[in-house]
């Protein structure tokens, strides 16, 4: 019989604190624009829009020829602050909750908050 042990090494990345600082400036909270959600240097354009866009395949390139004003580091602080907002996450377990029966009752909150 052969054991064979697995270890995940994981690369770490280490940002200067005033080059994160750097780039989470560029993302902006206005109640007069879009509503006050996280906008790109004050621009019309949210850092949601920005990662949906990536996520469903559309290219940097698509995406600064969409909006010109778009800078490499808009895009930077964009990932960042998702990962940022995604480490200070909290999961607590909900004993006889499955994440399906969670989503479902989210949605039908946002559909009663609408209607």
């Amino acid at each position: 019989m052969i054991l064979v042990t697995l270890i995940n090494f994981e690369k770490i990345i280490v940002m200067k604190p005033e080059d994160e600082r750097k780039l989470l400036d560029r993302i902006t909270l206005n109640p007069k624009v879009l509503a006050g959600k996280q906008t790109i240097r004050g621009y019309r354009l949210s850092v949601d829009h920005i990662l949906k866009a990536l996520a469903s395949g559309q290219t940097i390139v698509e995406l600064k020829k969409d909006y010109p004003f778009l800078e490499q580091d808009d895009i930077n602080a964009s990932l960042l602050y998702a990962s940022r907002i995604l480490e200070e996450e909290k999961i607590y377990s909900i004993p006889g909750l499955s994440l399906q029966r969670l989503l479902l009752m989210l949605a039908q909150e946002k559909q009663s908050l609408i209607s």
